[in-house]
């Protein structure tokens, strides 16, 4: 618009006003004009953009938008017609042109109109430019809210999870020492795990099913056959779908907790694969525990996934069955943040 439209004006309004009778002129001399009435089509520019930026700070106290615009814009214009009047009053000077009152109020407001016409663009340009600039400034200040609070909730997890674990290495070791050396084995491939994933948003499916077995095996030695784990899936490309980590082992880590379960009724945790969900489920029979569940292992839960993938873990709770299904990622709708998370 700069390069093209400032000098067009420069050509148009000269006509409108009837500032220029060629017949009085050579061919040298009305391009001669032209290029006059250029510059100031261009000095009359550059006065109001300049103003244009100044003005529009120092109005921003006013509340009502269309009242600061058509301030702006009046200031604007008549800053600008004042700089025109100073080039005109030279073009009457120099040029075989009779002065007259109607030329002059005609330079007036087609200058005028020009100028109120660029101010409303400009400011067009710029709401639009300053919306973009907050919305990604929101865009950027939620990423960063989501990293912190996530950040929070998965140092929520990892004490929780070593001291549970060391108490009953500790309990094994004085009891069964046999099945001490195996569990010590599997724990440390469970937390290595959890440290190479501690600061990852989310994880390949294939790689959370992998690690859930391997939990499982803690399980099976912690509670000799009193705990079986049941897998299907509907899907076999495990790798093409996302999960945050760790989401099937606080799951499992609920259910023992929760639920009454012995050798001749041992719990059975079910993992049910599907294209959009994966889903954990337990016959629903609660401990006849002293203390009151806080549930914060299922409340941290559904607030990461609620920060990293904007849905809703469901939870669903019957007479006789406890489920929660978790919603999947394709990786091909990975966002920017979360695919830097998971490199």
């Amino acid at each position: 618009m700069k390069f093209a439209g400032i000098p067009l004006l420069g050509l148009v309004i000269p006509y409108l006003a009837d500032l220029l009778t060629y017949n009085r002129y050579t061919a040298l001399e009305i391009l001669a004009a032209h290029i006059f009435f250029i510059v100031i089509s261009q000095t009359i520019w550059y006065v109001c953009i300049t103003l244009y930026s100044r003005w529009r700070n120092k109005f921003k106290y006013l509340a009502n938008t269309w009242l600061r615009l058509a301030t702006i814009a009046f200031a604007t214009a008549v800053s600008g017609i004042s700089t025109g009047f100073i080039f005109l009053s030279l073009w009457f000077l120099f040029s075989s042109e009779v002065f007259t009152i109607t030329k002059l109020l005609n330079f007036s407001i087609y200058t005028s109109l020009a100028i109120i016409l660029l101010t409303l663009l400009y400011e067009i340009i710029f709401l639009n430019n300053e919306k973009e600039y907050h919305k990604n400034l929101s865009l950027e200040l939620d990423s960063e809210l989501v990293k912190a609070e996530t950040s929070i909730l998965r140092n929520e997890i990892e004490p929780h999870f070593v001291l549970n674990s060391l108490i009953t290495l500790n309990q094994l070791i004085k009891k069964d020492c046999d099945a001490a050396l195996p569990y010590n084995k599997n724990l440390i491939e469970v937390y290595r795990y959890i440290l190479k994933n501690k600061n990852k948003n989310v994880v390949k499916l294939n790689e959370e099913l992998q690690f859930i077995q391997e939990y499982f095996k803690l399980l099976y030695i912690s509670y000799p056959g009193k705990i079986q784990l049941e897998m299907n899936s509907d899907i076999d490309d495990f790798e093409s779908y996302m999960i945050i980590p760790y989401a099937l082992q606080i799951l499992a880590e609920n259910a023992v907790k929760y639920t009454s379960f012995t050798k001749e009724d041992p719990l059975n945790i079910k993992i049910t694969v599907t294209k959009r969900s994966i889903t954990v489920t337990n016959l629903l029979k609660p401990k006849p525990i002293l203390f009151e569940s806080t549930g914060t292992g299922l409340e941290n839960l559904k607030q990461r996934f609620k920060f990293i993938t904007r849905r809703e873990l469901i939870v669903q709770k019957t007479l006789t069955h406890f489920k929660v299904i978790l919603p999947l990622i394709p990786i091909e709708k990975l966002t920017p943040n979360d695919k830097f998370n998971y490199n």
